[in-house]
């Protein structure tokens, strides 16, 4: 993780999506869709965020056989995020590309998820 400049987390309908907060946690830029499990965690202060307009019958064939409702995933989304990346892009490529100029926020969003606040919440729960 320390490796990459940047994380692409698209999803129609992620739970939680720790890898996304490892990288947050790392410094790192992230590009998340608006939407379901992300937005726990990723706002306009420690993000880019690639909006979610429309939602579709869920369906893979695996898991999902259409009985429920994922965010659609089409041009328009696809259009952002690829700006997005293209922006990370050309910062690094005139060396501009530092740690995430959010990093204060991103820091304080993973600190609420981190192992000791989980353990202090599921004590505080069970009292």
């Amino acid at each position: 993780m320390p490796q990459v400049d940047c994380g692409v987390f698209l999803s129609r309908a992620e739970g939680w999506n720790l890898e996304l907060l490892e990288l947050m946690a790392c410094g790192k830029h992230v590009i998340a869709t608006d939407y379901s499990g992300h937005s726990q965690f990723c706002d306009k202060n420690n993000s880019l965020l690639v909006d979610i307009e429309e939602k579709e019958k869920a369906i893979d064939n695996k898991w999902f056989f259409g009985e429920g409702r994922w965010a659609k995933l089409g041009e328009k989304q696809i259009k952002q995020a690829s700006y997005y990346m293209s922006m990370i892009h050309r910062t690094k490529k005139d060396g501009r590309l530092a740690q995430n100029e959010l990093t204060k926020s991103v820091i304080e969003t993973a600190n609420k998820f981190s192992w000791e606040n989980t353990a202090k919440e599921i004590v505080n729960a069970l009292a």
